[in-house]
């Protein structure tokens, strides 16, 4: 074990009897949708009349990554591991990502419905068994070149890319003010420089605190006002 490495243990500390109880349940859960899932997905296979209709080929697709969820579950579910950057244990995006592609199944399936009910005679000459496949394709390889990438990139660059603090500071500005001298209170400054708006937040030791905006271009609409929160 090396240094940035740390022992895994379970999500919850196993020293209640409900703690070993939510224990068991996350393995239970696990196991339960390895089972459902692929029992459905050897009955599309060992039936053709189900191979042959397009919606059980996303179906099988479902299937596919929610056995793998199933599977990431007893690790992620079970043990505490955290999805973060900079986390040990983290499954590099893996285990969220078969998730994601189960919706992104059912997102696919249900426009093949759409189109099946909509146009019902172009449907059989448009969407032929290669283009299901092909969709079914493009959206698996969309999603793990999208994990690659973040695995990829250095970690500032891709906390930046994916961070909301990388969106917000390229909005706003965050500096401390003086406050009130007389008063001896602190004050916060916040500028937006978009729509240049100025706000300062006088902290005081009441249960609601004045906010006053201030937007310079209507001023003469709206000027200065209080605002309570």
């Amino acid at each position: 074990m090396n240094n940035h490495s740390v022992p895994l243990s379970p999500v919850l500390p196993l020293t209640s009897f409900g703690n070993v109880l939510v224990f068991l349940f996350s393995i239970l859960l696990a196991t339960t949708i390895i089972f459902l899932n692929f029992s459905v997905l050897l009955s599309i296979l060992i039936n053709k009349s189900l191979r042959n209709e397009n919606r059980f080929m996303f179906m099988l697709s479902t299937c596919l990554s929610d056995i793998c969820s199933g599977v990431s579950y007893y690790y992620v579910g079970v043990l505490d591991v955290r999805d973060h950057y900079t986390s040990p244990n983290r499954t590099f995006y893996i285990a969220p990502t078969f998730l994601g592609l189960s919706y992104m199944a059912i997102i696919a399936a249900q426009a093949d419905r759409y189109h099946a009910v909509a146009s019902p005679f172009k449907y059989s000459q448009r969407m032929t068994r290669n283009r299901t496949l092909l969709v079914i394709l493009v959206y698996w390889v969309y999603a793990f070149v999208i994990v690659a990438v973040n695995n990829l990139v250095p970690v500032g660059t891709a906390k930046r890319v994916t961070g909301i603090e990388g969106a917000l500071r390229s909005e706003k500005v965050f500096s401390p003010t003086s406050g009130d001298p007389a008063a001896g209170v602190p004050g916060v400054h916040f500028s937006h420089k978009p729509q240049r708006v100025r706000r300062t937040l006088w902290h005081a030791a009441i249960p609601y605190t004045d906010l006053f905006m201030e937007f310079p271009c209507s001023k003469r609409l709206y000027g200065p006002f209080p605002m309570m929160f």
